[in-house]
């Protein structure tokens, strides 16, 4: 029996070490019909694709869920949406950051963590600079004048999980580049920074180009808020991407201290820096691989753009530690609806966690649950331990709870996530779901 669940361990490693490398490939390739949208919510198709959106009146944080904007915190640094994953620690993985939040309006759409509201309308189309800027000055959103967008506020808009490369919420955005109010290098006004949804990187043009429109209006000034209590390393080190990613978590010191390679968007939050050398950085995001060469996603701050850059190649590297690193809210938790295509998740940076008794983990379990805390509705307290001591007290970390249904992992859930636990996810239907699917079961 052991060496069977070696053989189904390695079964394991390298179904998970493929679907790191093919991404997403294949897996929105389904109707409206077969797309289930959380309560509030409805299936729209984009490019062939499956996306939820929410109704009118209420504001999407993640696919799963639909509230009202009354529920929603504000926030700064947002997840990058990028899911793929190639390495330990890369974007993909490790999540960094909070997800978008938009209320749909008629004729607008505003970002509730922002403080944004954004034109949605069909005349927002090709326009020269002058042309743009003269169109965006004569709308009123949300009661109040639009302008163009700083490159920052349109920045925000990137969601790397969409294609085109924003929110579908947004109905008339297409994959072109679209108008900043910001001239170039801050030098040349004969030229603006643009930003691309195809591609979702900073580019620029000349002012007489025609390109896309969209219009913002806020109260509030987006330059004068921070992330919060970002720290970063520079110690002028250029390496390859891969050693680069190492080298950031070589800081942790075999504990979890947060150090990593910045993602995208945390890079972007340097975009203003006057102190930092104008040279070309690496984040943890993918892009894409073809022909065995990964690319991955780079800022160069010396024209202040992003770039995609071949990861064999030496960039200089920034090490980022703290920021808002949890993919859900303050007490909030997250479901995964079992397929029986489900990846099983990499052991390394996710904590799989049976909660069943003594008695029913003897009986078999999951393949990946190498974790066993058992959980008991009048023993709160030591369950909270037993995790803090398989975990390190990380409260970053990922984890994953399956029960023999799913009424005490979700009960867990919400359990870990009231004491902090920043990103902790249930399986709907359990391991009586999990068997009933053929996936991969130990039993010895």
């Amino acid at each position: 029996m052991k060496f069977e669940f070696i053989i189904y361990l390695f079964i394991l490693i390298f179904s998970s070490f493929l679907s790191s490398c093919i991404g997403n490939a294949g897996k929105d390739n389904i109707t409206c019909d077969e797309k289930k949208c959380a309560i509030n919510g409805h299936c729209r198709m984009v490019n062939d694709k499956a996306y939820c959106v929410c109704d009118l009146g209420y504001v999407s944080t993640d696919e799963n869920k639909c509230i009202k904007p009354e529920d929603v915190k504000e926030a700064y640094l947002f997840v990058t949406g990028e899911t793929r994953t190639i390495i330990e620690k890369d974007d993909g993985k490790t999540q960094r950051g909070l997800q978008r939040a938009y209320l749909k309006e008629d004729g607008y759409i505003k970002d509730i963590r922002l403080k944004l509201n954004w034109s949605n309308n069909e005349d927002d189309n090709s326009k020269t600079w002058s042309e743009a800027k003269e169109y965006c000055e004569g709308l009123s959103l949300n009661g109040q004048t639009a302008r163009l967008p700083t490159k920052k506020e349109l920045l925000t808009l990137v969601d790397l999980k969409f294609y085109p490369t924003i929110n579908p919420s947004f109905d008339y955005v297409l994959g072109e580049s679209y108008w900043t109010s910001i001239d170039f290098i801050e030098k040349d006004s004969e030229k603006v920074y643009l930003i691309n949804f195809l591609s979702g990187l900073i580019t620029f043009s000349k002012k007489s180009d025609v390109n896309k429109v969209l219009c913002v209006s806020s109260s509030v000034d987006l330059s004068l808020r921070k992330p919060k209590h970002l720290s970063w390393i520079d110690e002028n080190k250029k390496l390859p991407w891969r050693a680069a990613s190492s080298y950031c978590d070589s800081f942790n010191e075999g504990i979890d201290r947060g150090w990593a390679l910045p993602n995208i968007n945390e890079l972007y939050t340097l975009l203003d820096s006057k102190d930092l050398d104008k040279l070309n950085y690496w984040s943890s995001t993918f892009h894409s691989s073809n022909d065995g060469i990964d690319k991955i996603k780079t800022l160069n701050m010396e024209n202040r753009t992003s770039n995609i850059t071949d990861s064999s190649f030496e960039l200089n590297v920034l090490c980022v530690s703290g920021g808002e690193l949890s993919v859900y809210e303050d007490g909030a938790y997250g479901s995964i609806i079992l397929s029986d295509s489900y990846i099983i998740p990499n052991v390394g940076t996710t904590f799989f966690i049976d909660i069943r008794s003594e008695d029913k983990r003897d009986l078999g379990f999951p393949i990946g649950a190498g974790f066993h805390v058992v959980f008991e509705y009048d023993n709160e307290d030591d369950f909270i331990s037993d995790i803090n001591k398989v975990l390190y007290e990380n409260k970053k970390a990922h984890i994953i709870l399956i029960s023999e249904t799913d009424k005490k992992s979700k009960a867990a859930a919400i359990l870990l996530s009231k004491e902090g636990f920043r990103h902790v996810e249930y399986i709907v239907g359990g391991t009586k779901k999990w068997k009933l699917l053929d996936l991969l079961w130990n039993l010895d």
